[in-house]
């Protein structure tokens, strides 16, 4: 997928979850503003291919970009899961309904979604992820969707629409 498309689907999945969640939610205890993680969606949905040597984020930091493998550890869920712990760590480290604490947890939780996201949206190319790194180096995927490709607009149509169709059904139905 191109970065055009992972920026796509997180923002667009982050505003999902604004309309279904307007005052907000939460994970675990931590209060979470998804109109705050809207700040970060993009760039989380971006920096799994920092990775790529000519990716922009790549070429920004080519040291970062030379020590990492493409679609290796950057595509497993290891970043996403530091990013929760790290949310618990501010939570708990500081008063857990402080307005700061939200902010920075709802900048958290975006960065985190936004690669979540990322990562699922390669699960539908042949090249797959390493998901359940380090347990196994296995590559997981769904489908086949060509980069720069009709069928990757075709598969940014369709997850349009599903998101469409169910933000309609869990919000005003």
């Amino acid at each position: 997928m191109t970065g055009k498309t992972h920026a796509t689907v997180g923002v667009l999945s982050t505003a999902a979850l604004i309309i279904l969640h307007p005052k907000g939610f939460e994970v675990g205890n931590i209060q979470i503003l998804p109109i705050i993680s809207l700040a970060t969606a993009a760039l989380g949905s971006y920096l799994p291919d920092i990775d790529i040597h000519q990716s922009a984020l790549g070429r920004k930091y080519r040291i970062i970009s030379k020590m990492l493998k493409h679609r290796g550890f950057t595509h497993t869920l290891v970043m996403p899961l530091c990013f929760l712990l790290l949310m618990y760590v501010v939570a708990h480290y500081m008063s857990p309904f402080s307005m700061l604490v939200i902010g920075i947890n709802s900048l958290l939780f975006g960065l985190m979604f936004g690669w979540i996201l990322h990562i699922f949206a390669d699960m539908f190319n042949k090249k797959g992820v390493p998901l359940l790194f380090p347990i196994t180096n296995s590559r997981i995927y769904v489908a086949t969707v060509k980069t720069r490709h009709r069928s990757e607009y075709v598969w940014l149509a369709l997850y349009i629409v599903c998101i469409s169709i169910l933000v309609v059904w869990l919000r005003f139905l």
